[in-house]
């Protein structure tokens, strides 16, 4: 993987200091990262919350919650799969403080994911409230749709036919293929 250039087989032990930092260096990269998507999602969230009904900002706001969803899971898997090639490759004294940053970064990124879940609660009220100005109209008009679209999906959705219990006993309806295997 990605790790084994930075620690080597078995080189000095400042070798092997030197590939852990590099490796706290690039998960502190990858949680800053993470940390900018999540105050993007903050931005963009008081700009929701403040135009309601601005179709364009809950487009980009789904957007960026779903990027910084996604950084924040990449993110926390790398510091699993960090934390395991730490474990295997570097010398005991060494690990001791590599995993309590590893855990300082875990405990942002929970924070974040607090953060993220917020956001998407107050997205998910957002979108069952009626737009202001259109109100009951608008939620009524909202489920004349939905009942409309139930009764054409069951209407579809009904058989041709259903024979009956003497045809089918029979083997009526059947392809003939299917007949010929019926025992007679």
């Amino acid at each position: 993987g990605p790790c084994g250039g930075k620690f080597g087989g078995g080189g000095a032990a400042a070798g092997q200091s030197a590939g852990m930092q590099a490796l706290l260096e690039e998960l502190g990269r990858m949680v800053q990262l993470t940390e900018e998507h999540v105050r993007e999602v903050e931005g963009l969230e008081m700009v929701c919350a403040s135009n309601e009904g601005d179709v364009q900002a809950v487009k980009d706001l789904d957007e960026a919650v779903k990027a910084a969803h996604a950084s924040t899971v990449q993110c926390k898997t790398q510091i699993g799969l960090k934390r395991i090639a730490a474990r295997k490759l570097v010398p005991p004294a060494t690990v001791g403080s590599a995993m309590q940053e590893m855990n300082h970064f875990e405990t942002r990124l929970a924070e974040y994911n607090r953060t993220l879940n917020a956001v998407r609660i107050a997205m998910a009220k957002r979108r069952l409230q009626p737009m202001p100005g259109k109100g009951q109209q608008q939620l009524m008009l909202g489920q004349a749709a939905l009942k409309k679209s139930r009764l054409d999906y069951g209407k579809a959705a009904l058989p041709m036919a259903t024979p009956s219990a003497a045809a089918f006993a029979s083997g009526g309806g059947l392809p003939p293929a299917l007949k010929a295997r019926l025992p007679r």
